[in-house]
Order: structure tokens, then C-alpha cells, then sequence
């Protein structure tokens, strides 16, 4: 593998020969996630029949990506979204590993490990855009790093991106986030799933209009440490709920959600701090939420899968969950699904 030292800001366009002795002599290639997630290099080297020869881990893909259909053994840490086909193809492997755990599991793999990850230009070096996750920690101890630059991305606060940085390839910015919009019943369980709030918590929610809707309907001041956020705080912001600015680990939402976050109100951050079991099991008022595909009557959760479609994803309920052992008093770990009726165990596999 070249010499792969950090450099500056210079953008080499989509062209990929410049990194072409780095990608040949890597074993190991890391496609960081989120909106703004490795989209140009993996799509380049799909063109060029070089995914194949390499043992590929992704992320969570929250659209459509041509290059996944050229994926062969690869291994996924978060299942469903833009994976969910190849998955059910056999052509990805899902792990079904915790969020806080990939930094380990990323640690583990076979070297050379090239990781790639979405950012900015950012005094002198480059700093994640609209993503951080645990890209930071597969950065780290990566043997090189290609930024997928995105020049026009919004100066939202967030980490540098750490490791020996090859250089950087131009990226465009993300399609548009397309909501889904609560419906009357997602109001509906929001209502019940807000009464049981203490008075002034501290929320991790998930994607979807029923968490959104949660989020909407929260009637007290609130702080919002999560994974992930969405357009769902910007209604919190404008009447003054928020407690505090929003720390999450990734955006998906509109243009205005990323105004919010170039104004100041809103602090990208690894899931060394979204996610560490610790760290949130202090936070007095600590409130997780999710959202389940089946809950039994035992208290059980699967989150992954509807037969043997995996629509999901593992990644966060395990902490949801078990914070709640060694929180405060006050917290809560609360997992949301509309009632359509009752499966019998004998069922299901």
C-alpha cells in the first residue's frame, strides 16, 4: 500500500486514479454511512469491476445506490434502507452488532483498511459534513482515509476527520430527504407515548413519522442527545422547547434542518457520545425511543425483520434497552408499533 499521509484540501474531481495503488493494496474497505456516506468511491470502483476483490463493510444506505448490486460477500452493520434487496439476495451479509460495537468490529478487520467518509474542507483539512456515527472511530484506525468532499455542505459543528488522510474526491450533495408525514394514528400513540415523559427529558429517537411525531408532540422542555435527527426538531426550536442545542451523531432532513445546524443549534458527534452505554446511563431524565416491528407480550422486541425480510436494523435498541438497567430515575427505554393484532409464537420461526 502507498504512503498514505494527511494533505491538504486539494479535491480530485470523481476520478479515482490517484488512490489507484491505495485500492489495490487494501484488503479491507469501510464505506462510511449516513446521507452523505461513501457514494462516488464505491460507485467508481463498482464501474471498474474492482469491488469484488475486496472485503467491503457498509453501513446504513439510506436510498438507492446503483453500486450495491455489484456488491459480492460484503457484510453490512446495519440491515434494510438501500441494502435491503442485496441482503435478501445473499449478496450482503447483515451483522447484527450495536452501533457503540462497530468502532471494535471495524478495529478487527483484515488490513490494509481503507475507509471512506463524507466531509467538508475545513481550516486546512477536512471535517465531517452532515454524518459522523462511528465513521470517526473507523477513520481512526484506518491505514488510509478518502474524504468524499462535498464543498457546498453546510458548517454544522463537527469533529475533524481524524487518520492518514490520502486526499479527497469530489462528491455532490445528498438527494433530498423525502418525510413521511404522522399520520392520525402516529399523533395518536405520540399523545400516549408523551404522557409518560418525565418533565424535562433528555430524548434518543429513531427514524420514521411516529417518532417524528413523538418528537412534535413533546409539551415540556426537552434536550435532544440522539443518534439521529430529524425535521422533527426544527418545531422544537422554533416555539423555544429545546432545553439546549441538538447533539446527534447524524442528519436526515431538509435544507432547513441544515440552516439550523449552520446556525449553531445543532453538534455533530461520534457515537462515543451518542452511544456510550455510560455516558447517557448519567443523564438524568434519559428517554429512549424506538420504533418496533413486533412487541410480545413478554416484553420482547424484533426490530429486524417481518419473516425473513430483513427491513432493519439492530444497531441502536440494545443500548435503548439496556441503559435503562443503570440509568437515573426518570429514564425510560420505550419501544412504539401500532396494535394490528396478535401473532401466536407457534407462528413464527
Amino acid at each position: 500500500m502507498s504512503d498514505a499521509r494527511s494533505v491538504g484540501t486539494d479535491v480530485t474531481g470523481a476520478d479515482l486514479s490517484r488512490f489507484r495503488d491505495l485500492f489495490e493494496g487494501a484488503r479491507t474497505l469501510v464505506l462510511a454511512d449516513g446521507v452523505d456516506g461513501a457514494r462516488v468511491v464505491p460507485a467508481g470502483l463498482a464501474a471498474e469491476g474492482r469491488l469484488e476483490g475486496l472485503d467491503v463493510v457498509v453501513g446504513w444506505v439510506p436510498d438507492h445506490q446503483d453500486w450495491v448490486a455489484e456488491l459480492r460477500g460484503a457484510r453490512a452493520v446495519m440491515g434494510g434502507y438501500g441494502l435491503r434487496e442485496a441482503i435478501r439476495a445473499g449478496r450482503v451479509t447483515y451483522i447484527p452488532v450495536h452501533i457503540s460495537t462497530v468502532p471494535r468490529f471495524v478495529a478487527s478487520l483484515p488490513r490494509p483498511l481503507v475507509t471512506v467518509v463524507g466531509g467538508r474542507p475545513s481550516e486546512g483539512g477536512w471535517c465531517f459534513g452532515r454524518s459522523v456515527g462511528w465513521a470517526h472511530a473507523a477513520a481512526t484506525v484506518s491505514d488510509a482515509v478518502v474524504v468524499e468532499a462535498d464543498e457546498r455542505a453546510p458548517c454544522v459543528e463537527a469533529p475533524r476527520i481524524p487518520g492518514p488522510v490520502a486526499g479527497a474526491v469530489e462528491a455532490e450533495p445528498p438527494p433530498a430527504t423525502i418525510r413521511r408525514v404522522p399520520d392520525a394514528l402516529d399523533r395518536a400513540i405520540a399523545e400516549k407515548v408523551v404522557s409518560l415523559l418525565p418533565p424535562e427529558p433528555t430524548l434518543q429517537y429513531g427514524p420514521g413519522p411516529l417518532l417524528d411525531a413523538v418528537v412534535e408532540a413533546i409539551d415540556r422542555p426537552v434536550r435532544i442527545l440522539s443518534g439521529l435527527v430529524t425535521d422533527a426538531v426544527l418545531s422544537l426550536e422554533r416555539d423555544g422547547r429545546l432545553r439546549d442545542r441538538v447533539v446527534a451523531g447524524y442528519l436526515w432532513g431538509s435544507d432547513e434542518l441544515w440552516a439550523m445546524g449552520a446556525e449553531g443549534r445543532i453538534r455533530l458527534a461520534p457515537v462515543s457520545e451518542t452511544h456510550d452505554i455510560g455516558r447517557l446511563s448519567a443523564e438524568p431524565g434519559f428517554v429512549a425511543i424506538n420504533t418496533a416491528l413486533e412487541v410480545g407480550l413478554d416484553g420482547s422486541v424484533n426490530v429486524e425483520r417481518i419473516g425473513d425480510d430483513l427491513v432493519g436494523g439492530s444497531v441502536a435498541t440494545p443500548t435503548s434497552v439496556g441503559q435503562r438497567a443503570a440509568a437515573p430515575a426518570g429514564s425510560r427505554s420505550s419501544s412504539c408499533a401500532p396494535a394490528t393484532g396478535v401473532v401466536r409464537p407457534s407462528s413464527r420461526r
